[in-house]
């Protein structure tokens, strides 16, 4: 450094012979060895290193300048390896980017001469030029997260004109010029204490380097010879896995590597973090699995740094109509931003149609779901609710309904899916719902016992048995005077079956319908007196 200052001392007192002076700063980001600076056969700066720069300082402008480079140390301009003539306007700034690699055609070693130079910001702003000055380092774009885009579609040589920013820390990422959803690298540059500065922001180094060789970073000369290093930074995402496709237990693997065994139908993972900006094949194989010939399944996802996404299996293996798939929801959310309970609603059911669920006698929280909707963040008071499944066009007819008892959730979050079949085969699980925590905790909402009713007298006096149904299901009516009900049965996509009117006496009147032909499944029997109605659920086994 002491040679470096009395060069630049040395440089500037020999001005005295040129009326015309330029500005001139010096980069050095060609990854070869210390190298030494002359001028018109004169030396000019020794000593001078790789990713190092000087300040700016005074040159002779208006004459031809023989700028010559030579690897340090240096006695003659013998030694000099390469020689660039330039001539400098004067009062102008300039900065001079030594780039290249010594001996390579492809790319070989020159110096980027850059005008209009800028020692400082005109405002409290920062304002840089960026160089792309990576050999082997494709055509990229350079993106503030979540702010702008500052470099689109720079090739190495490249420089942009200036940027200005607000004087604040940042995230770079560099991505392909033509796909900015893959992050190559990504940088911390603090510009905070950088308030009416400017810098030149340089890519230097190899993204592929072979023994010995600079790996690629991002560096920033300041108006006053420092180098400032950008640190890198790890990208990551953070993942929950939901297993949701009534299957057998299974493996996950991520890029043919294991990440996760033994993976149960509905359970779930906590949430974890994954690498981001970059591609992900996730390959579902039954467990256990010994190999990635044993995926049967394979999803890729690239995930966004920082965003926190839930990956539900669903659907059926086999099946064309419903097939196995990963939903991939983002934004998801690990805890609620307030002190309620906050969920997100899947409908992972393959046999069951649109529905509606109703929180009761609360307010409709989800509208005409389908299978595989996700809907938007609930968020609801930390309580016990009793939530009604409907068909999306009919909410006075109640698929199934459950408790859910959120009373100690306050400031927690979830995901309630919809699980199983409606009309299930043999050994097929039966429709429930669940709801996955953010810890992974997994959790079965009950059937509820509570039945929506218009009536409650007419409620008081209906019974009926066997329940869950084989063949026959026996209705008792114990009528407080004489009259006419009608009594109708509908499937769970309110289709009706069977209805019959039914003519009942004072007291307890008993009727027996068949049932033994229908699929095993969830019906509805409704019961209407007048202008009173009764929906009662039956389960056929």
């Amino acid at each position: 450094m002491k040679k470096l200052f009395l060069s630049i001392i040395f440089a500037v007192l020999t001005l005295s012979a040129f009326s015309q002076t330029a500005r001139l700063q010096i980069i050095h980001n060609s990854p070869s060895p210390m190298v030494d600076i002359w001028v018109n056969g004169s030396p000019f700066l020794t000593n001078f290193d790789f990713r190092t720069a000087t300040p700016f300082v005074d040159v002779p402008a208006g004459t031809q300048l023989e700028i010559g480079v030579a690897p340090a140390p240096s006695t003659s301009v013998n030694d000099i390896i390469a020689t660039f003539p330039v001539t400098l306007t004067a009062n102008e700034t300039y900065v001079a980017i030594a780039s290249g690699i010594v001996g390579n055609m492809m790319t070989p070693f020159t110096l980027n001469l850059v005008g209009s130079a800028k020692e400082q910001a005109g405002n409290n702003d920062v304002e840089f030029i960026v160089n792309h000055g990576s050999t082997d380092a494709p055509m990229v774009d350079v993106i503030a997260r979540d702010v702008a885009t500052l470099v689109e579609d720079a090739s190495y040589g490249d420089v942009t004109n200036y940027i200005t920013v607000p004087a604040s820390a940042y995230i770079l990422d560099v991505t392909p010029a033509n796909d900015n959803s893959t992050i190559v690298a990504s940088y911390q540059a603090d510009l905070s204490g950088l308030g009416g500065g400017s810098a030149v922001v340089f890519a230097s180094g190899f993204l592929a380097p072979a023994a010995g060789e600079p790996a690629f970073g991002i560096f920033a000369a300041l108006a006053d010879g420092t180098v400032v290093e950008f640190p890198s930074v790890a990208n990551s995402a953070r993942l929950q896995i939901i297993h949701n496709s009534p299957s057998p237990t299974v493996d996950i693997w991520v890029n043919n590597e294991p990440f996760l065994t033994d993976f149960d139908f509905r359970t779930a993972t906590p949430f974890v973090d994954v690498p981001a900006g970059t591609m992900l094949d996730i390959g579902v194989a039954p467990s256990p699995s010994s190999s990635p010939n044993d995926i049967i399944a394979n999803f890729p996802v690239n995930l966004m740094p920082t965003k926190t996404y839930a990956a539900i299996a669903s659907g059926i293996v086999g099946n064309m109509d419903t097939p196995f798939t990963l939903n991939l929801v983002e934004n998801v959310r690990e805890s609620a931003m307030s002190s309620d309970v906050e969920f997100i609603v899947n409908h992972g059911s393959t046999d069951a149609p649109a529905v509606d669920v109703i929180a009761r006698d609360v307010a409709t929280i989800v509208e005409d779901a389908a299978y595989g909707d996700v809907t938007g963040y609930i968020a609801v008071p930390a309580n016990n609710y009793i939530l009604d499944i409907t068909p999306a066009n009919d909410n006075s007819t109640i698929v199934a309904s459950f408790d859910a008892d959120l009373s100690g959730l306050g400031g927690g979050s979830a995901i309630i899916f919809a699980s199983g079949f409606l009309s299930p085969e043999a050994n097929d699980p039966a429709f429930g719902l669940f709801a996955a925590l953010a810890d992974g905790t997994m959790v079965e909402l009950p059937m509820s016992s509570a039945t929506a009713v218009n009536d409650p007298v007419l409620e008081a006096s209906i019974t009926t048995g066997p329940n869950p149904v084989s063949e026959r299901v026996q209705v008792s009516f114990d009528a407080e005077q004489a009259g006419a009900i009608q009594i109708s049965f509908r499937n769970i996509n309110g289709q009706l079956l069977q209805s019959a009117d039914w003519n009942v006496a004072t007291g307890i009147n008993q009727r027996s319908f068949d049932m033994s032909e229908w699929p095993t499944g969830v019906y509805l029997m409704e019961v209407t007196q007048e202008r009173a109605t009764l929906t009662k659920k039956l389960v056929k086994q």
